[in-house]
């Protein structure tokens, strides 16, 4: 195996890690969701306790600080998915454009080859 080899492996390894941390944070997510309106409940029997008005143990509810981290955990749970997806199709553009120039040719559109140049280049 070359070293070209060896990294185009570990590079495609840490593109499928991304994929699996993005699966795994999203079966989080999916479960914290669920739970949502459960722990919301919670609160508002607790309230309900304290306060006889059903709508004012909602209201009360709502402006909880333990609800707000609930949904404060949801939403940076959601960004840093949305950071891994980015990253993990980022990787995947990368490991597909480097798969297609070590063709040395690229498709354009409606079946027209482009063939890369070599630049000459001078130090001044």
């Amino acid at each position: 195996m070359t070293e070209s080899e060896g990294s185009r492996e570990s590079f495609a390894h840490h593109i499928a890690q991304f994929g699996q941390t993005i699966v795994r944070s999203k079966q989080v997510l999916s479960r914290l969701t669920q739970l949502l309106p459960k722990r919301f409940q919670r609160l508002v029997a607790q309230y309900r306790d304290v306060s006889r008005s059903g709508t004012k143990a909602q209201r009360l509810a709502l402006l909880d600080p333990v609800y707000l981290s609930y949904l404060h955990e949801i939403n940076e749970l959601n960004f840093n998915i949305l950071k891994v997806k980015v990253a993990w199709e980022t990787g995947l553009m990368l490991y597909r454009l480097r798969a297609s120039a070590k063709t040395r040719s690229f498709r354009v559109g409606s079946g027209t080859t482009l063939k890369p140049r070599r630049v000459e280049t001078s130090v001044l």
